[in-house]
């Protein structure tokens, strides 16, 4: 397996998650279990792939290489979570629950921040590729967009609100760039609208015959997922409405899109139960993939190496989610690092690393007992114990 490259993850209406080889179409892995929430199917770095139970207050975190044993299920205190999001820094999970956005830190379960703005329930999130931003939608129309690093220190953290949909968004992408990326928001009055993150103008608004379901920028194009079952592709340039490729394949509506890191290749969810693959430039349909049901989400992504691993070599810790800490709570740190997991006797608490050091105590003493470990250990690697 160690050829490919890019992996396809999808979920469908009778439950489970499968990762798909999408070149050759065959199954990498599945991982069994509830149905998935649409807009809820994410990866948490190279590690875990998460999703929310429909209909209940829990996320499931899957190991990558279907290890049952290492499933986790966390509770958000807040009720249902209708979407969610992971950092790609591995560091964030940001869950729509309600009205209001709530970020996680995986490390610790946390949760580190609540944005409010929102006055329905919110529908959408994404993050930038290099984790500094995060956008929300909501069935009141809205999105928002707010700085990750504000948000989760209690600081300011707004910094976009754009309001031109007449009707609840469907569906929310961010094109890659960092700050500088492109935003596009899907709405059930048949819009789709791309903004600027980094001027926060709208640069183009498309409008279709029918309902417009869902949405994926490439390098050069944005494709729109119609209730037609259509897919059309419009370039990235002001003032050219007129789409310049349609895709036809799908019988029923579009449910979700997602395209590949080199935007050659392009995946369709429908409500027909058919995953599909499509060379982007051409808009030739390569292969279907058959689910059981309607397909509800996926996610390309490139391949993770814990996909293949007998042992799950985690680079994320994964915590279950805590309540919000008190006011006058001082919040306790604790960083483990060693070679010998078992010299600790700790059963449960998350090891990772090299050298070896434990510190416990309040934020300001274990800042400074990291930097006094650094410059002995890292920058004098001669005074490093062996």
């Amino acid at each position: 397996m160690a050829d490919v490259a890019e992996v396809l993850f999808s979920s469908d209406s009778t439950g489970g998650i499968t990762a798909w080889d999408p070149r050759a179409g065959t199954v990498l892995q599945s991982y069994k279990g509830v149905v998935v929430a649409p807009r809820t199917l994410c990866l948490l770095g190279r590690d875990y792939v998460l999703g929310a139970e429909h209909g209940k207050s829990l996320i499931r975190a899957w190991p990558l290489n279907r290890n049952e044993q290492g499933q986790l299920k966390m509770v958000s205190p807040g009720g249902q979570v209708s979407s969610l999001a992971c950092s790609p820094c591995g560091n964030f999970i940001a869950g729509g629950v309600s009205t209001d956005v709530v970020i996680w830190q995986t490390a610790t379960g946390l949760q580190v921040a609540n944005l409010s703005g929102h006055f329905q329930k919110v529908t959408c999130l994404a993050f930038t590729d290099d984790s500094s931003l995060l956008a929300s939608a909501a069935e009141d129309g809205q999105v928002r967009v707010n700085r990750l690093a504000g948000a989760v220190t209690g600081n300011s953290s707004e910094l976009w609100i754009f309001k031109d949909h007449g009707a609840a968004i469907r569906d929310l992408v961010v094109g890659r760039g960092g700050l500088n990326s492109l935003l596009a928001s899907v709405g059930a009055d048949r819009t789709c609208r791309v903004y600027s993150l980094t001027s926060g103008r709208l640069l183009l608004s498309l409008t279709a015959d029918c309902g417009v379901t869902a949405a994926t920028l490439s390098l050069d194009r944005i494709f729109m997922g119609l209730s037609s079952g259509q897919i059309r592709g419009h370039r990235l340039a002001p003032g050219i409405s007129t789409p310049c490729l349609t895709l036809s394949g799908h019988e029923s509506a579009v449910t979700c899109l997602t395209i590949s890191l080199d935007s050659r290749l392009l995946a369709s969810g429908g409500q027909d139960g058919l995953l599909s693959l499509w060379d982007a430039p051409s808009g030739q349909l390569l292969r279907n993939l058959a689910h059981r049901g309607p397909v509800l989400a996926a996610v390309l992504a490139l391949a993770p190496r814990n996909l293949f691993a007998a042992e799950l070599q985690p680079g994320s810790v994964l915590q279950p989610f805590r309540r919000p800490l008190a006011d006058d709570e001082d919040p306790l740190v604790r960083v483990i690092v060693t070679e010998k997991r078992e010299e600790l006797e700790l059963e449960d608490e998350p090891v990772e690393g090299n050298g070896r050091v434990m510190v416990e105590g309040s934020l300001a003493k274990i800042n400074k007992q990291l930097v006094e470990f650094c410059v002995k250990n890292v920058l004098n690697p001669q005074n490093k114990e062996n």
